[in-house]
């Protein structure tokens, strides 16, 4: 509280202005957050691995005027300033105070009188609370108008179904980036609402990582597909009691059943691996495994939820039977209010009847559990029949020379388009690219072959483990461009 009444009263910051976060994750996060929105300002959360370039964007985009930053990160904030379109007002800085310096410092707003507290008129329902960016994997980012009722109610979706842990002083992992709605969720809202215990890391390093599980006995981990491939294939995880950890849950981008297997398997004493589904516009859960999973599901609707499917190629509602693939379009009381000063996107995203158009393809079974096969937009068409990308990735990790994947689509005259696969090896493997796609392809039918397997040093991905498709898709382009000029 005695930050939100420095922000207020000190700072001069009223409701409906724009406080921008920029940080990793520390101890002193969540608490900024949380005094950011509690005085009716709203807070905008930035990737902290942002150039600078991209720092300037969001805090223009979203009007910004002061921000919250680690120390860290104020050279890149110093480079950002000259391509602002007005200057921030407030400059808040997380951690070791040096003398001399012309910001404010966290440490000294925060330790301000609390009892002060101003009352807000606050609009819970209309009222913007938090604006995190989408991913931008079309065109820029956008700002996503979430309002606090969008907020806790995902919790209380997500929570008191009974789909998620309530129980007092579980010990949790608190790696996902809390910029992203998935860890400001898991380790932020309902960590906290819990009374978790969060051992907190900033980023993800192979030996803090399985040190910080050993050591703190970490029992529920909230962690993205990469991070599962990891703990399933990768020889340090040998070295390490893992043994206190009781549940694992993935989401932010599509786990497959084999890799799912692959960590059961390697990890037999953990009691459930989980999957969920959702986006930043969702607040971001619509759909959670429970502690009996379906491996490979995605788990059901949470509470008061709605969902429908479209078909993907005439976008018209289709009836929603088992095995039926199409796009799924979710209504909740948890959607967003719109993209910020985007009506016409927000309209193009939005269903006349109030649903949001995910963009994922998708399937439920006979006991509504859904299956996501990938995104409209990368879906591959081969001679008219419909290839996810996924599904290959997904056999191809569970090659045991394999330790990461991706699939893309590659031109083809005759068909259209053709998968092409980029592969990782795993240390000393020694198989070829030729003996990994003859392998693949005796997997599946003959409109889902690979027409090359193509060795990479590292599979691109975002911050929530989504695979950047486009930086591979670009590079397959350059390389048909230069074997072009070379005939």
């Amino acid at each position: 509280m005695s930050l939100g009444t420095a922000i207020y009263n000190d700072l001069g910051m009223k409701k409906g202005s724009v406080m921008a976060i920029l940080s990793p994750n520390c101890l002193e996060y969540v608490p900024v957050l949380y005094g950011i929105m509690m005085v009716g300002v709203t807070a905008t959360t930035l990737n902290p691995g942002y150039t600078p370039g991209e720092i300037a964007y969001q805090l223009n985009d979203s009007k910004a005027d002061s921000i919250v930053i680690h120390a860290a990160l104020l050279d890149n904030l110093k480079k950002a300033e000259p391509e602002l379109i007005k200057p921030l007002k407030h400059v808040v800085v997380i951690g070791d105070k040096p003398e001399n310096s012309e910001h404010l410092w966290y440490d000294d707003l925060a330790a301000g009188d609390g009892e002060s507290l101003p009352k807000v008129d606050i609009d819970v329902k209309r009222d913007i609370a938090l604006l995190p960016y989408s991913s931008g994997t079309t065109g820029r980012p956008k700002g996503v108008a979430l309002s606090n009722f969008n907020l806790a109610v995902n919790v209380t979706q997500t929570q008191d179904g009974g789909l998620m842990p309530i129980e007092h002083g579980v010990k949790q992992l608190a790696l996902l980036p809390l910029f992203h709605m998935y860890g400001l969720l898991m380790c932020g809202n309902i960590g906290v609402r819990s009374g978790w215990t969060m051992s907190i890391l900033p980023a993800f390093d192979p030996v803090e990582f399985l040190e910080t599980i050993q050591n703190d006995k970490i029992e529920l981990m909230h962690i993205v597909p990469p991070l599962v491939v990891f703990l399933a294939k990768h020889p340090l995880v040998d070295n390490y009691d893992l043994t206190s950890i009781k549940s694992i849950f993935s989401a932010a981008a599509p786990l497959g059943r084999d890799t799912a297997e692959l960590l059961a398997k390697r990890l037999p004493w953990v009691d459930t691996i989980r999957q969920g589904y959702g986006m930043t516009e969702m607040s971001p859960v619509s759909h959670l495994d429970s502690d009996q999973p379906t491996m490979g599901s995605v788990g059901v609707l949470v509470s008061n939820t709605e969902a429908k499917f479209l078909d993907p190629e005439s976008h018209e509602e289709i009836e929603v039977t088992p095995g039926q693939v199409g796009e799924l379009c979710i209504r909740g009381p948890q959607v967003m209010l719109g993209y910020l000063n985007r009506p016409e996107e927000t309209d193009a995203t939005m269903t006349s009847d109030g649903f949001l158009r995910t963009g994922d393809v998708g399937h439920m079974d006979e006991k509504n559990h859904l299956f996501i096969h990938d995104r409209l937009k990368e879906l591959i068409k081969v001679k008219g029949l419909q290839v996810a990308p996924t599904e290959l990735e997904d056999h191809l990790i569970s090659h045991p020379s394999v330790s990461d994947a991706a699939v893309i689509a590659r031109y083809d005259e005759f068909a259209g388009e053709l998968p092409k696969a980029y592969v990782v090896k795993t240390a000393g493997a020694s198989e070829t690219e030729e003996n990994i796609r003859e392998w693949l392809n005796g997997l599946h039918a003959k409109h889902k072959h690979l027409c090359e397997v193509e060795f990479i040093d590292a599979i691109p991905k975002n911050p929530s483990g989504k695979i950047l498709r486009r930086l591979l898709r670009d590079k397959e382009k350059a390389s048909q461009a230069e074997k072009a000029a070379s005939l």
